[in-house]
């Protein structure tokens, strides 16, 4: 009888297991988004804010953030942040926003001439948008793309740059946008935030992966430097020998990158200001 009821126990105890072990799992089988103009390639960073130190900078004094429950939150009525990344001419940029009436923006400045700026926008409920302002701050909408959303939760933004060619991605939907500049250089990743019905802003696991195209060699992908935030193996040089040996390379001549409100560079490599 106590065996009986030693099998009926443990088979009702795995019942119970069972689903919330199998949701765990495919949480961590989650694939990505599908891109839709270009394909991964190594990730050059990610943040998933479980740190309390912000690695972003703010781009207006009023703007304020603070890392909450592993998010960023704000709850200024318009919000931007930036991150300097190793330079790249391919660039996916992907974010969560957990407020579902917050507008997004992802800011190119020069993306398309000199002295225009490019925004390409997430409306929750409305749509996407590439808009376009030049020097007297004109506005120009150059492509919308409707949403039927009825967006109550966190959404997921994927921005895509590759061979001149940008894309927004949200809700299932993309727009995309030819620049004209086949050369852009990527150093600068700029975000704007604006609270629309809801009380705050809040972003989290934020991921920035090289950008390749889509008929490119399938790659391993691997994590860079940055991404990893590895400490040193037992194999790694000491100091002092990093040190010499740092010094009997050539420096590197190129100007560092100024802290402009853009995500690339202009043909000649210089930052755009």
């Amino acid at each position: 009888m106590r065996r009986r009821i030693c099998c009926v126990w443990l088979c009702i105890t795995f019942a119970l297991i069972t689903p919330y072990d199998a949701q765990a799992q495919s949480k961590k089988k989650a694939k990505e988004p599908e891109l839709a103009i270009s394909k991964r390639g190594n990730l050059i960073f990610e943040d998933d804010f479980s740190e309390k130190e912000l690695k972003w900078r703010l781009l207006q004094e009023t703007c304020s953030w603070k890392i909450t429950k592993g998010k960023l939150v704000s709850t200024d009525a318009w919000a931007n942040i930036a991150r300097d990344i190793p330079s790249t001419s391919g660039l996916i940029l992907q974010f969560t926003v957990d407020s579902s009436d917050s507008v997004t923006e992802v800011h190119l400045l020069n993306g398309t001439k000199p002295s225009q700026r490019l925004y390409l926008s997430v409306y929750p409920k409305s749509c996407l948008k590439v808009t376009r302002l030049d020097e007297s701050r004109n506005k120009e909408h150059l492509l919308v793309t409707p949403l039927v959303s009825k967006a109550d939760a966190s959404y997921t933004v994927l921005f895509e740059s590759i061979e001149g060619k940008v894309c927004l991605s949200a809700f299932g939907k993309s727009v995309v946008h030819d620049t004209g500049v086949k050369d852009l250089i990527y150093s600068l990743i700029q975000l704007n935030f604006r609270k629309d019905k809801g009380s705050f802003i809040a972003i989290d696991d934020v991921k920035v992966w090289e950008a390749l195209p889509k008929d490119a060699p399938g790659v391993k992908e691997e994590k860079t430097a940055e991404a990893k935030d590895e400490k040193p193996s037992a194999d790694a040089p000491k100091p002092d020998e990093a040190k010499s040996a740092d010094a009997e390379k050539p420096k590197d001549e190129r100007p560092p990158v100024q802290p402009a409100n853009a995500l690339g560079k202009d043909a000649d490599g210089k930052p755009i200001v």
